[in-house]
């Protein structure tokens, strides 16, 4: 199947959700069909026009635009987080790490600040045990404590890295938009399914454009 950005995602649902309330208009005004042959005969432009299938396409190309964005933020992270470089350089970063650990343990006791300023000014090769002893740290406090902490760490991975920072805004934003293209998928497949199906509310979650989201939302494709 071709790459299509969510924009072009959104305009082909939107295109097929119109054909066929305009379908399911001209044969209820027509006055040539009983309300049956109405349904039977707009369920053969169903099938004609493939509009299942389409939308089918459709949906599952718009999950994986967004689940691309979170990939994209993940193996950024991974790479930050992730030791690198031989077996005697990682020895080296352990035995580091291991004449520092009172200093992250006095830091993660003292909270937000001291751990966000060992993080962004942590050398490289020692960034993945620091993390590592960080996020230990957290998950045994669990909680609320923990879920703070787990989001401090991150927002010290992201001013360390301009780059996982925007890749992690992108994916959040695009996360958002899944709920936005869920409530659009509902409408078109109940306007493809049947000729009395209604039309979004105006100003409702179906109507708002992926492109309120931004344009690097707009623009994801997988």
């Amino acid at each position: 199947m071709t790459r299509k950005t969510l924009h072009q995602i959104e305009t082909e649902l939107d295109a097929i959700r119109t054909e066929a309330r305009a379908t399911a208009t001209r044969l209820r005004s027509s006055g040539d069909y009983t309300p049956q042959g109405i349904a039977d005969t707009f369920d053969r432009y169903r099938q004609h026009n493939a509009w299942d299938d389409k939308v089918a396409e459709l949906a599952a190309a718009a999950s994986a635009a967004i689940d691309n964005a979170s990939r994209q933020r993940d193996e950024l992270k991974s790479a930050m987080v992730t030791p690198t470089g031989t077996t005697e350089e990682q020895l080296l970063a352990e035995l580091r790490h291991q004449r520092r650990a009172q200093r992250v343990s006095a830091a993660l006791e003292a909270g937000a600040g001291a751990l966000v300023e060992l993080i962004v000014n942590a050398d490289q090769a020692d960034l993945p045990l620091l993390h590592e002893h960080a996020v230990d740290y957290y998950s045994v406090r669990g909680g609320q404590a923990g879920e703070a902490g787990m989001a401090m760490i991150d927002h010290a991975l992201q001013q360390r890295s301009p780059e996982y920072a925007a890749a992690a805004s992108t994916a959040g934003r695009a996360e958002s938009t899944r709920h936005v293209i869920a409530e659009k998928l509902k409408f078109v497949q109940a306007a493809v399914t049947d000729p009395n199906a209604s039309d979004p509310t105006p100003g409702g979650v179906a109507t708002v454009s992926v492109s309120a989201a931004g344009e690097d939302v707009a623009n994801l494709a997988a």
